[in-house]
């Protein structure tokens, strides 16, 4: 399983456009990337000052459109090229969304249940 920025990769690297991100009948995982910092703490002024420089629509929108990614920056989709705001990858429509779910922490146990599943399905027989 891979999300947009890796088939746009895999497009890039192997020369062949056929590639695309296909969502089963089941639904697929939310992928959400943010920056935070601890609540309660002190955030220095530098650190302050590089989210202010991603958060510039510009910026927001190069670097969405480089790593191929969905940006929640209303100013930067503003900028957005047409291929860009019109790829399903990158924006899928309400149905897709529906069966759709985010990302949850799982059990010890189940952790290393997928771990044992994984490693035998990786040995070579």
């Amino acid at each position: 399983p891979v999300y947009s920025g890796d088939v746009q990769n895999i497009k890039n690297s192997t020369g062949q456009n056929d590639w695309e991100y296909i969502v089963p009948d089941e639904g697929t995982l939310f992928f959400v990337d943010c920056f935070t910092s601890p609540s309660g703490s002190m955030v220095k002024e530098a650190s302050k000052a590089f989210l202010a420089f991603i958060n510039e629509p510009a910026v927001a929108y190069q670097n969405a459109s480089d790593s191929w990614f969905s940006t929640t920056n209303e100013a930067a989709l503003a900028l957005a090229n047409e291929q860009y705001k019109n790829d399903n990858e990158l924006f899928p429509d309400t149905a897709t969304l529906q069966r759709s779910y985010p990302y949850q922490s799982i059990s010890t146990e189940d952790r290393i249940l997928r771990n044992k599943i994984i490693s035998i399905l990786s040995s070579e027989k």
